[in-house]
């Protein structure tokens, strides 16, 4: 609107409390600008994005072929095999209660592995957490702030409409102002206005002209001699003079 205005301001309207009031609009406008402060919010929340996606990929997450499972197949295994052994002590060797040993050992150590990974899929889960707990307020905050700029926006939609209308309103009044104007003297140079008289007074010399030798020859004609002629025709000529 502004550059609209000032590429007629110098042979079309001109009002200073348009153009001040315009002004004043597009420093408001300016002034709702939330650019920095989104893309700054988004940021954030991409990181934390990525942090969920791979807690969301974490082996806890997904339970194939877990260590425990397996070694406790194999221990179920291993006590149906030694139930199936004679039960007399001297048949039986160390070998076979040692490789129970060994199983449990091994669920042990995956079990206090397994504790502590889960122990640090919480903490992540929990720092992912508070993140997100911080970054809501500022969201919500950012949400407010561009509700309002939205209703503000709309406001001064409507003043500039009010105000465009003013200025058309302006426009007509100059126009019909233009038009009540003398059409000869608003548009000729003094020039052509002596040309113009000129010729009207021309004009009128011709006329008078015209009229007085019309007059001299109807004076000429009463002044002959029509006794030559019939009574009839000396009539009409009477008529006629």
């Amino acid at each position: 609107d502004l550059e609209k205005y000032r590429e007629q301001i110098d042979f079309g309207i001109t009002s200073e409390k348009l153009i001040s009031a315009w002004k004043d609009m597009e420093q408001k406008a300016d002034e709702c600008g939330r650019v920095e402060e989104v893309e700054e919010l988004d940021q954030q929340m991409l990181k934390v994005q990525s942090d969920i996606v791979d807690l969301q990929w974490s082996p806890l997450v997904r339970r194939q072929g877990d260590t425990l499972d397996i070694l406790e197949e194999k221990a179920m295994a291993l006590y149906r095999k030694l139930r199936e052994k004679p039960r007399v002590p001297d048949q039986r060797n160390s070998g076979e209660s040692q490789d129970m040993v060994r199983i449990l050992l091994q669920a042990i150590q995956s079990f206090n592995k397994k504790v502590n990974d889960i122990c640090t899929h919480l903490s992540k889960t929990m720092a992912c957490k508070q993140k997100v707990i911080e970054l809501l307020p500022q969201v919500e905050r950012v949400i407010m702030l561009m509700n309002e700029d939205e209703k503000t926006i709309t406001k001064l939609q409507e003043k500039r409409q009010k105000e465009l209308w003013n200025l058309l309103k302006i426009a007509c009044k100059k126009k019909k102002k233009k038009k009540s104007r003398p059409k000869l003297k608003e548009t000729m140079t003094g020039e052509r206005l002596e040309e113009i008289e000129e010729s009207q007074s021309l004009c009128s010399q011709i006329q008078n002209t015209i009229m007085d030798t019309i007059r001299e020859q109807e004076q000429s004609l009463m002044l002959l001699d029509w006794s030559w002629l019939s009574p009839q025709e000396m009539k009409n000529q009477e008529l006629l003079s």
